[in-house]
Order: C-alpha cells, then structure tokens, then sequence
C-alpha cells in the first residue's frame, strides 16, 4: 500500500483595501528599520522611516492606501498615489508611491493587488496613466 500525505489546505488573508488613516503610520513605520530599507522605497535619507518622513510622504499624496488583514485591521501593505513626487508631473499623470510590504507578509501578492486597487481609484478619479519608479537595487520591485 502506497501512503499519501494528505495537503494542508492554504487559507489565504482575508483581506481589504482601504485608505491610510493615522493609526497605521507605526505600523508602517516599524517595516522599514534600515537606511538600505528606506533608499529602496524613498530618496529620503535616515536610518529607517520615521513618522516625519510619512507626514511628508502623506502631505504630497492625493491619496494613501493600505492593504489590511480584513480581521485584525492591521495593515500589511501600504502606497501613495501623488502628482507632485516629479516634477513637472502633467496634470493626467498620478505617480504610485512608497509601495511598501510588510516583510513578514511578502510572497502573498500584496503589491500587485495593491497596485490594481491604485490603478482603478486613479483611473476612476480621472488620471489618465498611472506611472511609477523604481530603484534599480528594489528587486521586490523589479519584480512587480
């Protein structure tokens, strides 16, 4: 008789988007401890993401999201959308931000559900391209 192991069934996250209120700023804040970590998302420089980077960060967005686990609230990713990052930005462009996953949730496809969320507001707000950057070493990033 052959033995067969028997599959775990993966539940995934039950998850919702939702735009960034102030409570989540330590959250974020707490998934970027490092200079390296920062130059990847940011061309701010410090030794990790503090919450007067995110203010600055926040004040240029037209809007900030984050990506929540649906039963605890907590976020585990997080973007802004902004027109004022590059300049001169034409006025149909927005520009998706500081995408940032939690490290301890990456591999779960938080960043492309959470760029497909950016995607569809900016659209729906009437930009007309979504644009982005990327920092040549962010192979998360690259990635996406």
């Amino acid at each position: 008789m052959i033995a067969t192991a028997r599959l775990a069934t993966i539940r995934p996250l039950p998850l919702r988007i939702r735009e960034f209120a102030d409570r989540d700023i330590l959250h974020v804040c707490s998934w970027v401890k490092t200079q390296e970590a920062l130059s990847l998302v940011s061309g701010d420089y410090a030794n990790c993401l503090t919450p007067t980077i995110m203010a600055k960060w926040l004040s240029a967005a037209y809007i900030s999201l984050v990506v929540t686990d649906r039963a605890t609230d907590k976020p585990l990713a997080f973007c802004t959308l902004s027109g004022s990052e590059i300049t001169p930005l034409p006025s149909c462009y927005v520009e998706l931000c500081h995408l940032i996953v939690n490290p301890t949730h990456r591999y779960l496809f938080l960043a492309p559900r959470l760029c497909r969320a950016a995607q569809a507001l900016a659209f729906r707000s009437e930009y007309k391209f979504l644009c982005g950057r990327v920092v040549p070493m962010n192979r998360y990033a690259i990635c996406l």
